[in-house]
């Protein structure tokens, strides 16, 4: 039977190279509520934090019918290559894409802030994961069941159907208490793509103890999980937090709300299975719920749900990381809170916004749930946070929960990053940051405005860097493709960025009056709205004077330069005007006005500059003969025209900038020199 490899994770592989980036394009969660990303819309957004203003964000995903889920907290989906649908669940039902009922009875848990995940069964084509994990504590087993089934997607006509049911994850190490007495797992799950690129592991928390099973081709190690030791045992049982891992799958981050309020990240090694490195920040009115990751895994985002102590924390996690290894509750990471009064958490959309879930209050009861989102709309932008609440985001009958869906971490990402509004003929720096490389060898940057293609094969791993300037205003598109050594575009990892740039003033005219000692200089511009700024020098930063007009004080001559600034901030080009140089200028042209062709006449201009502005002058015989140079004092030309007719002789004045200030002109009647023929001839004598 044929079969075609659909990606989840965003893992990459050669034979996963020709595929789109499009797994996560679809959300159901809560009571019905659903969106995607295969259409967008635009939003009227309400700032949710002091310096931001509210705005309409446009490529906000726009909304999905049809869900059945109705669900507090954990849930999970899973699109094709391509964003179309195949598979969500609670943890307990799994549906198709047709919202028909696959499984209804998955070891996971609504209740679970990570019911599940779901990834590609290695080596299996068209063959998916699906971990779930069970509520703590529950009615049959203290320890939550950790379990998974398989779906294979050839059958029911593209549907899929579970050919493997509630196979149980084994031996996974709880860890005990500070009194000796047994844990419980956690009711998180997460996976991440091995180091080889093929395999997976799927990764349960417990208290002090990191599970993380193996998932190749040959076998799911059901009994044989790597245990890591992750710190002090945890207080209480009942951690209750997402776990999230960086894109390049070498970090992880784990709130543990209601188990000891603490929040545990560090490093992992997706080689080996094993966490190290590990940091506890553990606070007083700390209780971390929801975790994510900026696309670059630059930044941490944690959701505070303490109840009268509602914040958002973002982690600077590459300076945190550099601390020695820390389990104390004085370790403070470098961080900024924001008050929000948000209760839930937080999930990375296709868009590279991260968007929080919302409840009115902790309960979970119809009156605390909500139609509305926030979201962080630049969470790499870790100085400059734009957070926005998103109100009555979800239509009549939807209703948000306090959990998000999960998805399987990325092995390799690339994101781009830079100004996405400026003005024209201005230098803008974009980036590409780079997570991961699976034999990437080089880019290519188009910046959307037929300009040259610039390949770059720097930093493969690390953050490429190329500046652009626009020199016409509009909207273009950068696309950045990235291609392995053999010349393959790895399509699913095109980065585009839409960036608008804006026009710059023209200045229409710049007029003198008034006297030539005193005068004013008064500008104008098509844009109304433009500010004027008068400088003394062509490239100065310092503005003399600003507003449309300006009296100068000056001695003798001067020049200054004006340009126009709109509201956007873009500058026109600076013009010259010149002031002064109050005296007069008087020309004259004198010279032969009839002559004969072929004799030589002479020609005199006379020039009377007390101003100083003529710099050299041009004749122009009228005859089609080259222009002769002249000078910008008085002088004279000799001049043969060949050609009996009449002619116009021109002397044009130039300044020192080639400005045409003034011309004399003289006409001139060139005859054939022969004498009269008399036709009265008188013969003496008759």
């Amino acid at each position: 039977m044929k079969r075609i490899i659909y990606i989840t994770c965003l893992l990459l592989t050669v034979i996963f190279a020709s595929h789109a980036q499009k797994e996560t394009h679809n959300w159901y969660w809560g009571i019905g509520a659903g969106l995607t990303w295969n259409s967008t819309r635009s939003f009227n957004a309400t700032a949710a934090i002091p310096g931001v203003a509210d705005s309409t964000l446009v490529g906000l995903p726009a909304l999905l019918s049809g869900g059945q889920m109705n669900q507090l907290e954990g849930c999970f989906s899973l699109s094709d290559s391509e964003g179309n649908l195949l598979m969500y669940s609670d943890g307990v039902t799994l549906w198709n894409k047709n919202h028909g009922i696959m499984a209804d009875d998955l070891k996971g848990h609504l209740s679970s802030p990570q019911s599940g995940i779901i990834f590609p069964y290695p080596g299996h084509p068209n063959q998916y994961v699906v971990a779930s994990i069970g509520a703590q504590p529950n009615v049959d087993q203290l320890i939550p069941i950790v379990a998974y089934s398989i779906v294979d997607m050839n059958l029911n006509s593209g549907l899929g159907s579970v050919v493997e049911k509630n196979i149980q994850l084994l031996n996974g190490d709880p860890g005990v208490n500070v009194h000796g007495m047994k844990m419980s797992l956690s009711e998180s799950i997460t996976a991440i793509p091995h180091a080889n690129k093929q395999d997976y592991w799927v990764i349960v928390p417990g208290s002090g103890k990191m599970n993380a099973w193996l998932v190749t081709a040959d076998s799911v190690h059901k009994s044989t999980p790597i245990i890591s030791t992750i710190g002090p045992s945890l207080t209480y049982n009942g951690a209750k937090g997402y776990i999230k891992m960086t894109p390049d799958g070498k970090h992880f981050a784990w709130g543990t709300w209601v188990s000891g309020n603490s929040l545990l990240f560090g490093d992992f090694d997706n080689n080996t299975g094993i966490f190290s490195n590990k940091h506890l920040y553990n606070s007083a009115n700390f209780a971390p719920y929801g975790v994510e990751f900026s696309p670059s895994g630059k930044y941490l985002y944690v959701m505070n749900i303490e109840m009268g102590s509602k914040k958002l924390h973002v982690i600077d996690m590459e300076a945190t990381l550099a601390i020695p290894e820390s389990y104390g509750q004085f370790m403070y990471p470098p961080q900024k809170v924001y008050d929000l009064d948000l209760h839930g958490g937080l999930q990375l959309g296709a868009d590279g916004r991260i968007y929080c879930s919302y409840l009115a209050s902790p309960g979970g009861d119809e009156s605390a749930r909500t139609r509305d989102l926030h979201v962080i709309d630049n969470p790499e932008e870790f100085d400059n946070l734009r957070i926005y609440k998103l109100e009555n985001f979800l239509s009549e009958g939807m209703q948000s929960g306090m959990g998000l869906p999960s998805f399987c971490a990325s092995w390799f990402s690339v994101s781009i990053q830079g100004p996405k509004s400026f003005c024209a003929n201005t230098s803008q720096t974009f980036e590409l940051t780079v997570k991961g490389n699976y034999g990437l060898s080089y880019t290519t940057w188009d910046f959307g405005d037929g300009s040259t293609l610039i390949t770059d094969n720097t930093n493969t791993t690390g953050t490429q860097t190329q500046p652009h300037t626009y020199a016409t205003a509009g909207t273009y598109t950068i696309t950045v493709k990235s291609f392995q050594a053999n010349d393959t575009e790895v399509a699913d990892k095109r980065q585009t960025l839409e960036v608008t740039v804006l026009s710059a003033p023209t200045i229409l005219s710049v007029a003198t009056s008034g006297a030539c000692e005193t005068p004013t200089l008064t500008a104008s511009s098509k844009d109304n709205k433009a500010t004027f700024k008068w400088y003394s020098t062509s490239t100065g930063t310092t503005a003399v004077h600003t507003g449309s007009t300006y009296s100068p004080t000056f001695s003798g001559s001067a020049s200054y330069w004006v340009e126009a600034v709109n509201e956007a901030g873009c500058e026109s080009s600076r013009v010259k005007v010149d002031v002064g140089n109050c005296g007069s200028l008087t020309t004259s042209l004198t010279g032969s006005t009839d002559l004969i062709i072929n004799k030589e006449g002479s020609y005199t201009v006379t020039i009377d500059d007390t101003t100083g502005e003529v710099n050299s002058s041009k004749w122009d015989f009228g005859d089609g003969s080259a222009l002769v140079d002249g000078t910008s004092s008085s002088h004279s030309k000799n001049h043969t025209y060949p050609k009996r007719g009449n002619y116009v002789v021109t002397v044009s004045f130039y300044d020192a900038e080639g400005n045409k200030i003034g011309e004399e002109t003289l006409r001139v009647k060139v005859g054939s020199g022969m004498l009269p023929v008399n036709h009265n001839i008188s013969v003496m004598g008759y």
